[in-house]
């Protein structure tokens, strides 16, 4: 219990790390069966403990179970320290999964009636929707169980009432299963498609915190001014584009919403492009943000718009380019005057 407890605090402390991490977007899925790695071969000696003290079970599995958990726990730590096997974490995953569902598979059908083997069975299966990151694997497994559970009804391997009660409730499970499929194919898709705008588009978005540090930049910050997202990231974008009026939370003390101005900002490549923003106070972000856009062509002055948040360090809307003089940031003020 007290391991159960070790990692349910160092998991939830990496994910609140997470958030405020500027080196990763979104927890990969490596990482995602590390997890699993931790706390099935925590889980799994601890519930076969308590089966054992509690006499649950006729046929004792101590031993099987606990070398289960010691392989999970030695995988976990190990992946953390090897980059081969980090990469291969899934199949390692796969593999393991598999030959668990199988021992399990024959402790029901193959052996004296145990309650707890069928729960076990009915869990695992439910875990597969999880565990298997192509759709086409998941059909493929539950059909498969499927099956062997109508030839277990033709040749009698349980009882009758059994194998339907189980074959009912994969039914059921795999239910719950499409369901959920289903309700997150539309999320997946707004957010691929907003990933494709962020990524691909004109725009560039950035987003802040109170100090003015980078959390998040969007790739396209490599078109419009030619660095790489990790070079943007903390205080990175204000020093690489020597932005001599950044001054950080002092920001907050002389904002005033609604204005508007041009900036200078210095591309990798050397040349200089100018924008021209337009603060604005947003209550209901918790985050700043950037979103600068590439609305006209070089050589012409932009039009954008920049959103700053007072509270939280703000969000920029800007336009692209010009060229290397001075002169053109009256210019772009001019146009901007003739557009509002």
């Amino acid at each position: 219990m007290f391991l159960f407890y070790m990692a349910i605090q160092k998991t939830l402390q990496k994910k609140l790390n997470f958030s405020n991490a500027i080196s990763k977007e979104f927890e990969d899925k490596e990482e995602q069966f590390r997890i699993y790695f931790l706390f099935f071969g925590i889980t799994i000696p601890l519930v076969e403990t308590l089966v054992t003290i509690f006499e649950i079970r006729t046929n004792s599995f101590m031993i099987v179970n606990y070398t289960v958990g010691i392989v999970l726990l030695v995988l976990y730590f190990i992946t953390g320290k090897s980059s081969l096997l980090y990469q291969k974490i899934y199949p390692l995953f796969i593999s393991i999964y598999l030959a668990y569902f199988c021992f399990t598979v024959y402790t029901v059908f193959f052996s004296l009636f145990e309650l707890i083997s069928y729960i076990t069975l009915i869990v695992a299966f439910f875990l597969s929707y999880f565990i298997f990151k192509n759709i086409k694997h998941y059909w493929f497994f539950t059909g498969s169980v499927l099956l062997f559970l109508l030839i277990a009804y033709q040749t009698h391997l349980i009882e009758d009432k059994l194998n339907v009660l189980l074959t009912c409730t994969f039914i059921s499970v795999m239910a719950i299963h499409i369901s959920r499929h289903l309700s997150q194919i539309e999320t997946k898709n707004k957010f691929l498609f907003s990933s494709i705008v962020v990524n691909n588009g004109n725009s560039l978005i950035m987003t802040t915190n109170k100090k003015g540090e980078v959390s998040f930049c969007s790739e396209s910050v490599e078109a419009i001014l030619g660095y790489k997202v990790d070079e943007v990231l903390g205080m990175g974008f204000w020093q690489l584009t020597e932005d001599s009026e950044f001054i950080g939370e002092a920001y907050h003390n002389t904002f005033v919403d609604d204005r508007s101005y041009v900036r200078k900002l210095k591309c990798k490549n050397g040349d200089y492009k100018y924008i021209q923003w337009k603060d604005e106070e947003e209550k209901k972000r918790q985050q700043g943000g950037f979103i600068a856009e590439s609305l006209l062509p070089p050589r012409r002055p932009s039009t954008r718009v920049l959103k700053r948040n007072k509270k939280q360090g703000g969000g920029f809307i800007a336009a692209s380019l010009l060229g290397r003089e001075e002169e053109k940031a009256k210019i772009a003020k001019r146009k901007y005057k003739e557009i509002s």
